[in-house]
């Protein structure tokens, strides 16, 4: 979680308040957007 991100250099933490235990659609846009992000970065 949280520390694991901050021990991680470049690593960036995202709470995603909806999302439980289920990977419900309604975050789903949410989660692409920071897969997208996180592509970009490593891919560039």
């Amino acid at each position: 979680g949280r520390r694991t991100a901050e021990v991680i250099p470049g690593a960036e933490y995202l709470e995603i308040e909806e999302m439980s235990h289920d990977f419900v659609y309604q975050v789903w846009p949410t989660f692409v957007e920071a897969m997208t992000s996180l592509a970009a970065r490593t891919f560039s």
